[in-house]
């Protein structure tokens, strides 16, 4: 439930008011950023640049259980997908450690342009599921094709985005809304679902949790986080409640990484970078340029 400052009983959808202002500071927060960063192992860098596409995992999956926890409707609790990254062009120890993964890893920068509006599903074992890679700007825009393709049991997009993340502790942040529909002078008790803020809000701190790893309290807020997220589900009546994909893979265009910076972990040795960097150039265009951050 969203209980910040919410008047459900003069709205005429309730809490709508207060949900379009937190999906339109979001998505302005992330329209500020010309370049985003991404911290990774090295190799996946590698990848990335060699394959043109960015993984993205779904949120069920991240690495703050409460997050995950507040996708409680059904319907959409495995359709939520996030690529994760930070205002930042610096990161801490902790960051370091638990996004790269190890000492040869790397910050790298993005721009948001360089992604596409597509997307394909991916298997346990990194299987790319082919012929479902439609992805729609809005809701709106997909109305009158999810209806045909649930009829005919297909996949059907709804929307993609950049979503800067709000930190708020006083933020409920489950994605169902209760309270009073105000309707020819008569209060009717309402439900109103809106799936776009799930993956918007966080605590400013909380449990971090990785698999196989123990986990421990983390400043959320510090990571100054901005997302791109993807919803998609399957709509058929067999299987109203959608297939679990643990990542999809959405492709970049050809400016992808013509011009971008690149930060190394500090415990990546000095005596490899000029080589990885001359890797990643025989990888590039010609004419591409690197920056590395000092």
């Amino acid at each position: 439930m969203v209980s910040k400052t919410i008047d459900l009983i003069h709205d005429p959808i309730p809490g709508q008011n207060i949900i379009e202002a937190i999906i339109r500071k979001s998505k302005d927060g992330a329209m500020k950023c010309d370049k985003l960063y991404h911290c990774a192992p090295a190799m996946a860098l590698e990848s990335i640049i060699k394959n043109k596409e960015f993984w993205l995992s779904n949120l069920a999956d991240v690495n703050d259980n409460k997050e995950a926890e507040r996708i409680d409707i059904p319907e959409y609790e495995k359709s939520y997908y996030v690529a994760s990254f930070t205002r930042n062009n610096n990161v801490s120890e902790d960051n370091w450690c638990e996004y790269g993964k190890g000492d040869i890893s790397v910050l790298f920068s993005v721009k948001k342009d360089w992604f596409k509006k597509s997307a394909t599903f991916m298997t346990l074992n990194n299987q790319k599921i082919i012929g479902h890679d439609r992805i729609y700007s809005s809701f709106g825009s997909a109305h009158n094709e999810r209806i045909d393709k649930f009829k005919k049991g297909d996949q059907a997009p709804l929307f993609y985005d950049f979503f800067a993340v709000i930190y708020d502790d006083e933020l409920n942040t489950t994605m169902q809304t209760s309270g009073i529909w105000n309707n020819a002078h008569r209060g009717y008790p309402a439900n109103y679902i809106n799936s776009a803020l799930s993956g918007i809000i966080k605590k400013t701190k909380g449990e971090c949790k990785r698999s196989g790893k123990e986990p421990y309290e983390k400043i959320w807020k510090n990571e100054k986080e901005v997302r791109l997220k993807l919803c998609i589900k399957r709509m058929g009546k067999d299987n109203l409640f959608g297939v679990y994909y643990p990542k999809i893979a959405v492709p970049l265009n050809d400016l992808a990484f013509m011009d971008f910076d690149i930060r190394f972990n500090p415990k990546f040795p000095a005596s490899e970078r000029t080589e990885y960097i001359n890797k990643l150039y025989t990888m590039l265009p010609r004419g591409s340029k690197i920056t590395v951050l000092e």
